[in-house]
């Protein structure tokens, strides 16, 4: 009788929070505009840079506008995908 032993391999079994880890290094962040703090892709589909806010010149808000960014063949959950800048 022939035994037929299953092999697995690790990529199969990684959990979220691994493959995030794992994916911070693909993130280029020469691409980044200078003060770009966040990598994150949205619920959509689209990846953004997201700077620091500030202090718009003569108002009493904070402002900051996602940049678009790329995706660099992130496949996780949209909702894991906040990446900060180190």
């Amino acid at each position: 009788m022939v035994s037929h032993n299953r092999l697995q391999h690790p990529e199969q079994e990684k959990s979220e929070t691994d493959y995030i880890e794992d994916f911070k290094a693909k993130i280029d962040w020469s691409l980044a505009p200078k003060h770009a703090r966040w990598w994150a892709v949205d619920a959509n589909g689209q990846a953004n840079w997201f700077c620091e806010p500030d202090v718009a010149a003569r108002t009493d808000f904070w402002l900051s506008e996602p940049v678009r960014a790329p995706r660099f063949d992130f496949e996780g959950n949209w909702k894991k995908s906040l990446i900060e800048r180190h």
